[in-house]
């Protein structure tokens, strides 16, 4: 049949695309794709027919169950040639679909001068753990998905930045059977010299506590082989604690950090982000992280399904918005870290 044939031109067509996608250097690149799309497959991502055709006839196959009630089992027939021509024609929409958020993808990291990483991703989350207690979750699995590096500059403070995409998996069991939850957190992590062993969460993280030994002593305790309690601390501001959780290597340095300019920047930036942590390691990096998947993954607005519009949308400058808050943000840190550090190391 005629549509038939169109969608499996549409097939071999998507084929050669993720080919090409993967050669994409530049913009031009990106929108050749685009325009090769709308060459070989038309304005319409697929023909649309066989969808409506199957539709229709499970419509009516529904109807004869119902008025005549067929018993030979004929009726299977037509249900599951239906169902065939139905699946196929969304998996089709899903390939674009699929296609569109990669060639966007790629051209938002190109905006913003993000470069992807390859890693072994099992490994690096294990690297990362010894670095970091943010990554000490999930109890049946642990990869880093995506990875991409880049640099921020600003008039006062400079540095490097690492962006990841972090999938965790929890197993559990019950009496009808197990089962394995999958979850999602995104993150940011940078070089910071100012502060050290200290936490600022609106969630838990793994690993790191209040301990009331460690209370008492002024100072962090390990407990077993990689839970460690801190101490706690509170600034004066209500909406702060309301929002967040504090836990310091010494509430000296915490005291320190969280001056009340600083404050008010975690209590502006908490409302943007959903489940957001910062910890800052004993190495001197920050890991902020957090469950908005659109600061790494802006939504796109067109596809391959309008051609013509997504050419324009690729053609703009993208900027991640989202990331660009988060980044402003630990810029402001820095600037109020590093007057605040610099007049303590001149008293």
């Amino acid at each position: 049949m005629l549509f038939e044939t169109k969608n499996r031109q549409l097939e071999r067509t998507l084929k050669n695309l993720e080919k090409d996608l993967i050669e994409a250097r530049d913009e031009n690149d990106l929108i050749s794709l685009i325009e090769s799309f709308k060459k070989n497959a038309g304005q319409n991502s697929f023909d649309q027919r066989p969808f409506y055709l199957g539709l229709a006839v499970c419509f009516a196959v529904f109807i004869c169950l119902v008025v005549f009630a067929p018993s030979d089992g004929s009726f299977l027939i037509p249900i599951l040639i239906s169902i065939l021509i139905l699946m196929k024609n969304y998996q089709l929409n899903q390939q674009i679909t699929k296609l569109s958020e990669r060639i966007f993808q790629k051209d938002v990291l190109k905006d913003n001068d993000l470069k992807p990483i390859s890693v072994i991703r099992a490994a690096y989350a294990k690297e990362l753990e010894k670095r970091f207690y943010e990554f000490d979750r999930g109890n049946y699995s642990r990869e880093i998905k995506s990875l991409y590096r880049g640099y921020y500059q600003d008039q006062e403070h400079s540095f490097n930045i690492e962006l990841y995409r972090f999938q965790y998996k929890d197993e559990t069991r019950d009496s009808d059977g197990k089962t394995i939850i999958e979850n999602d957190r995104y993150g940011i992590i940078v070089p910071f010299k100012y502060v050290k062993e200290l936490a600022v969460s609106t969630m838990e993280i793994p690993g790191i506590y209040p301990n009331a030994k460690a209370l008492i002593l002024g100072m962090p305790v390990h407990v077993g082989d990689s839970a460690i309690g801190y101490v706690t601390y509170q600034p004066a501001s209500a909406v702060f604690n309301k929002r967040y959780k504090v836990y310091a290597a010494n509430q000296h340095q915490a005291a320190k950090f969280l001056e009340p300019a600083v404050v008010e920047a975690f209590e502006g930036i908490s409302w943007c982000f959903d489940d957001l942590n910062f910890e800052f390691n004993r190495d001197g990096d920050l890991c902020m992280s957090f469950k908005d998947k659109d600061v790494i993954f802006p939504e796109r607005t067109y596809g391959l399904n309008q051609p013509d519009q997504f050419i324009k949308e690729i053609k703009q400058h993208n900027q991640m918005g989202k990331l660009s808050l988060a980044l402003m943000h630990i810029h402001t840190l820095m600037k109020y870290a590093d007057n605040n550090f610099e007049e303590n190391r001149d008293e």
